[in-house]
């Protein structure tokens, strides 16, 4: 302590000597006393034991007085006269172009390839690239750093000297006060390059006053999470992030994505990163900025035009630049190995120069480095670069580009209110279905159609819709909102018939009226019945059920039935909650199914259009277990219009070999409800029907057969010679082999029945045979695929004016017959 105080006072001595003797009382730089006065007197201010102190007051004296940024600049211009480079000057004094450049470091085999992206990556954006983000943006950044598959393997730092993990650079930048420092996995903390470590809130000035300039453009504020990424950015993590995104894109790099993240792709974080990014370059000066790249080439999309005029690409991964083009051309020179290594020099060297502008503009994330004294200006991946001309300065190629900043990454917000976003985007279509429904269903006037609309956006927005951003990103949370969305779209629409009636109950039968809703529809009756319907739903499938699952059921039996018996006064009423009886369809209990396949029966002859919109829901149960549903199914079917009812011939028709003599005879029964034209086509399946081995199929198919004579009677008289198609040849055969069929039950069926109906059929037909052959002459085209008769009680033949119908005349005179035969049980031996 006595050699320090002593040296101290001999220090300051030789000091006050040194000023004593300068000229004019100025200190001479060059004053080599001077020097070690100085030296002497530093070094005893902090003793030989305070090196560190000392070396830490240095850094700050050169940073607080500006100092820092004259000395790199006297320094990089230093290093360029002595490696006899300037900027600006020619190599050799001559005009060179930098495509003569790039030849020549082609064949001299120098340099690689740079690795530009096209547009597709462009426009996929970077949830394209490396998918979406986690909702929960930190825990999803946490992950990527501390629970995934390289969390805790060492990666070299850019120094090659010193090792660190994703799990340390993590909480070196997110808790540096209560982790690892980030130098090293010993812990002991030697700067790297002269990095911080510094606690975020120490940035909270800087951040407040970033985010209250953003605040003035009225743009969102700089989050915690983008912070941290962007923070994570400017240390060693940017090697990995940069290996992800250009490692998923080019094939040389996926090795080196491989090895250095072993899959992981640090998707919230490139979010994060991204989206800090994007707001943080609205506050950046629309100035001049440069890259260097040392060794590389540009590749050809960047030095021949496209088909469009374009030289350029899209530059993979984050993009860092910097205001200063003499930095730039020192880092495309090598930076400082091009004075160790002497191959480096040979190499290409590339600068690109652009000018930032009113979109297109990176961000200055200098204050938030890790390494303080860098200036950088970052852009976000998948920047566009396209290349406008090119010059040479000294050995360093100079690209001029223009950046096409990539915007269709989503912010921080935008990636947290995603869920909702969602919703709120499903809002216009919701209201969109309701009004498409209601107008289709014509059940209100415009402006009751646009009453229920409005009612559906005010629950959904003072509903559903009312919650925080944050509150959606629970999948529990998401689930019950959008449940609740098509609950109320249900209502409004009338697939939920009580809620449906519901949301009208605040309102008169007057008002009704004049919103065009039928009153009838919403009584305290219907409500009622479609309350117990729906309050009391089964799942599909056939089902014999126990205890409550009977109670319900019958519930739901009781429900049909009120339904029912309200529709058979009312079909415009029936028709409106039509809907409700559909589900029914699929009941698990057989008995609800044709309670409900028979309700919609009536709509049959109340509103035929309402029954052929709901037919389509009746087909599936043509395939239930229980036969009884499928001949209910059948029976609805067959009250459609002839014209709807032939859309479903064919899977009539196929119903026709069902394992059940009651479904082949209910088969047949529909198929007679077709016209003449639209039944020829299924003629042979009828003959099937008349060689069944079941009387009651046999019997119901000359039923069918004795409504449509007239049409198939004109068929087979007409001479295969008038016909041209192969296909009606094919029809006028199988009607011909109808006719023979009856022929044959006329004479050998072992049913008394069914001998007295082939009968009955066959003098229908002869009547008609004499009235086609009539006709045959002056209409050769009339037959049976003309459709002109369709019914032995409907149609006049074309016998002279007067006469009136054979057909008639025959049935009057048969009516004694049939009428005893009907009281009898249809037929002696079947009770049919």
């Amino acid at each position: 302590a006595e050699a320090e105080v002593e040296a101290e006072a001999e220090a300051e001595a030789e000091v006050e000597a040194a000023e004593r003797g300068g000229a004019g009382g100025e200190r001479d730089p060059s004053n080599g006393a001077e020097q070690l006065a100085a030296a002497r007197q530093f070094v005893a201010r902090y003793g030989v034991q305070g090196r560190a102190e000392a070396l830490a007051d240095i850094v700050r004296q050169l940073l607080d007085g500006g100092a820092i940024e004259q000395l790199a600049e006297s320094i990089c211009s230093g290093l360029y006269a002595l490696a006899g480079v300037g900027v600006g000057e020619s190599r050799d004094g001559g005009p060179v172009t930098a495509e003569e450049l790039h030849d020549k470091f082609v064949l001299d085999g120098a340099g690689f390839t740079l690795q530009m992206s096209g547009l597709d990556k462009f426009y996929s954006g970077l949830e394209g690239l490396v998918g979406p983000p986690h909702p929960q943006v930190s825990e999803g950044m946490r992950r990527d750093h501390c629970a995934s598959v390289d969390s805790a393997t060492e990666f070299l730092l850019p120094n090659k000297k010193k090792v660190s993990t994703p799990i340390i650079e993590w909480r070196f930048v997110d808790d540096p006060e209560h982790g690892p420092d980030g130098a090293s996995t010993s812990g002991d903390f030697h700067k790297y390059a002269g990095r911080e470590a510094k606690p975020v809130r120490l940035f909270a000035s800087e951040l407040r006053r970033r985010n209250a300039e953003l605040a003035l453009m009225s743009q969102p504020s700089l989050m915690r999470e983008e912070f941290v990424g962007a923070r994570l950015y400017t240390g060693p993590m940017y090697l990995k992030y940069n290996a992800v995104l250009r490692g998923l894109q080019f094939e040389f790099m996926r090795k080196a994505y491989a090895e250095l993240c072993r899959g992981n792709k640090y998707s919230t974080t490139l979010h994060a990163i991204n989206s800090a990014i994007v707001k943080l370059s609205k506050l950046t000066k629309a100035e001049k900025v440069y890259r260097g790249v040392s060794g590389g080439l540009l590749p050809e999309c960047c030095r021949v035009e496209n088909k469009y005029g374009v030289k350029g690409g899209v530059e993979g991964g984050f993009m860092s630049t910097t205001m200063n083009k003499n930095i730039a051309a020192f880092y495309a020179c090598g930076g400082a190995a091009q004075f160790s290594d002497p191959t480096v020099r040979s190499k290409p060297s590339c600068v690109f120069e652009t000018q930032m502008g009113l979109v297109d503009r990176g961000a200055d994330i200098s204050w938030l480095s890790q390494f303080p004294h860098e200036k950088e200006i970052l852009f976000p991946p998948l920047t566009g670069m396209e290349v406008r001309g090119s010059s040479v300065e000294g050995r360093v190629q100079i690209f001029e580009v223009v950046l096409s900043v990539n915007l269709s990454a989503l912010t921080i917000e935008q990636v947290q209110s995603k869920r909702r976003r969602l919703l709120t985007d499903m809002q216009p279509n919701l209201e969109y279905e309701v009004r498409s429904a209601l107008t289709e269903k014509a059940v209100a006037s415009e402006e009751g159609v646009e009453l229920l609309v409005r009612r559906l956006a005010q629950t959904n927005i003072y509903g559903p819709l009312s919650h925080s951003a944050d509150w959606y990103n629970s999948d529990e949370h998401m689930s019950r909102a959008l449940h609740q969305m098509l609950h109320t779209k249900g209502a409004c629409t009338g697939e939920l018939a009580s809620e449906h009636v519901r949301l009208l109950k605040d309102m008169s039968p007057q008002q009704l009226v004049e919103l065009g809703f039928n009153p009838a529809a919403y009584t305290d009756k219907i409500a009622k019945a479609l309350r117990m319907l729906e309050g009391h739903g089964a799942p599909g499938g056939d089902s014999t059920g126990n205890g409550a699952d009977k109670r319900s059921a019958e519930v739901r039996r009781v429900a049909l039935e009120l339904l029912d018996e309200y529709g058979s006064t009312d079909g415009a009423a029936l028709a409106q909650h039509a809907d409700a009886v559909v589900r029914m369809l699929e009941d698990a209990d057989w008995e609800v199914a044709v309670a409900a396949v028979t309700t919609l029966g009536k709509l049959g002859k109340l509103d035929p259009p309402a029954l052929a919109r709901r037919a389509p829901g009746m087909l599936c149960l043509l395939s239930r277990q229980v036969r009884h549903v499928r001949e209910a199914a059948l029976a609805a079917l067959g009250q459609l219009p002839p014209s709807a009812l032939v859309a479903y011939a064919e899977d009539v028709a196929q119903m026709m070999t069902d394992s059940s003599e009651e479904v082949r005879c209910a088969a047949v029964a529909t198929m007679g409800h077709l016209g003449a034209e639209q039944l020829a086509p299924y003629a042979a399946s009828l003959v099937l029907g008349l060689r069944d081995a079941s009387a009651d199929v046999r019997f119901a198919t000359l039923r069918t057969l004795d409504k449509l004579m007239p049409g198939i009677a004109h068929g087979s008289a007409l001479s295969h010679s008038t016909l041209t198609s192969n296909a009606a040849v094919e029809r006028a055969d199988s009607l011909d082999m109808c006719v023979a069929a009856i022929e044959q039950l006329s004479q050998s069926d072992p049913d008394d029945g069914v001998r007295h109906q082939a009968e009955m059929t066959l003098r229908i037909a002869s009547v008609d045979r004499q009235s086609a052959g009539a006709d045959a002459g002056p209409h050769p085209t009339h037959g049976a695929h003309t459709g002109v008769h369709t019914s032995v009680h409907t149609n006049v033949s074309n016998s002279d004016e007067g006469e009136g119908d054979p057909h008639e005349k025959y049935v009057d005179s048969e009516e004694g017959s049939m009428s005893s035969w009907r009281a009898s049980g249809g037929r002696q031996s079947g009770g049919r």
